[in-house]
This record gives C-alpha cells, structure tokens and sequence, in this order.
C-alpha cells in the first residue's frame, strides 16, 4: 500500500471521503515520469512484495494493462478504489467527485479491476463502458473507460 500512496502522492492525486471511510487513488499520467526516487520504490516494491521470480508476470500483466489505455494523455487512471466494507456505497460520492474532476480537466478516466462484483459498480451504476478484457493470466481483469465528452 505504500508503494501506492507513493505513486498517487507523486504522480496524481490521494481522494478521500469526508468521513475517511472510502479513499482513491488516481494517476495522471501526465505526471508519471521516471524519477530515482521513483526507481527506488519500485525496487523496494520488487524485493519486499512481489519477488524477483515474479517480475516478468507483472511486468507483462502491467503491459497488457497498459494497452487498453489511450495513446494519447488525455486520461486519468483511476489505479485504486477502496471502501471500508461495512461502508459500501460510499464510494459511489467518491467516484462521482474525481468523475467531476475528470469532466472539469477534459479527460477521461480509465481503470482495471478483476474482482466481478465491481463490474455493476462501474458500467450501470456510475456510466463507464467496458473497452477490454484481458484473460492471459489465469483470471479475467476487465478495463473500463468513462468518457467525459
């Protein structure tokens, strides 16, 4: 999670609910570049989490991720969403608040997720489509856009 908060702290942007009961985390990609600083975490991220037999799965999983995204820099990526379980439905004001950021800054919002009880949340409650769906690594990760124009 830290390695989290440090790429939606220096590339993007931290939300949080008012009650601190949902939170986000949401890239622009406008600002993700190559830092040291940057290396170091994702060095930390390689030794302490995933494991260097692991690198190359991730590192494909993250271009294939990479691939549904625009090629052009007119999106944000929504990289995480979490809501306090027993607050479930708390995340929608959250969502609909970076959606009205989105709109304001002309872009879109993309995202990834591959847990199915989030795919209603996405497309018939909050208006995102489904653009991809990725199956190459043992459980399907569906990518969403939500078009601000």
């Amino acid at each position: 999670m830290e390695y989290s908060i440090f790429q939606g702290g220096n590339f993007g942007k931290l939300w949080f609910s008012e009650d601190e009961k949902a939170c986000a985390i949401v890239i622009d990609p406008t600002k993700n570049k190559t830092t040291w600083k940057g290396i170091l975490w994702d060095l930390k991220l390689i030794f302490k989490c995933v494991g260097l037999r692991k690198v190359s799965s991730v590192m494909k999983r993250e271009k294939k991720v990479k691939e549904t995204h625009p090629n052009e820099n007119t999106f944000l990526h929504l990289w995480y969403l979490g809501v306090d379980p027993q607050e479930q439905g708390k995340g929608t004001a959250l969502l609909k608040a970076i959606i009205s950021e989105a709109k304001n800054q002309g872009k879109s919002i993309c995202l990834e997720t591959s847990n199915p009880r989030n795919f209603p949340f996405f497309c018939e409650v909050n208006g995102f489509e489904e653009t991809a769906v990725i199956e190459d690594f043992g459980f399907p990760i569906r990518a969403y856009k939500y078009s601000s124009k």
